[in-house]
């Protein structure tokens, strides 16, 4: 999962003269990375390089607040990936 994450970043990562790409998430700054994703997502929701990066984020927030939950959201935000189920 990670891995396709990351292969997915540096296979994405030409510029398509849209939004400027997002700094990397690092220290307390990921929080606000994830958000301002989430908010170009909304504008933009087929954006394959956006989800990319809001999954790198995520990952990130994951190893800096060791809540687990972060990487499902990491591996829902995979592009062509289908939409998370919940869990019975």
């Amino acid at each position: 999962m990670v891995a396709g994450l990351l292969v997915g970043r540096f296979l994405v990562a030409g510029g398509d003269g849209g939004d400027p790409p997002v700094p990397p998430a690092t220290g307390a700054g990921s929080a606000a990375a994830v958000a301002r994703l989430q908010d170009q997502l909304r504008r933009r929701p087929d954006e394959p390089r956006l989800l990319t990066q809001l999954g790198v984020a995520y990952v990130t927030r994951a190893r800096e607040t060791a809540d687990p939950s972060f990487y499902a959201s990491a591996d829902g935000a995979r592009p062509g990936s289908p939409p998370a189920t919940p869990t019975p």
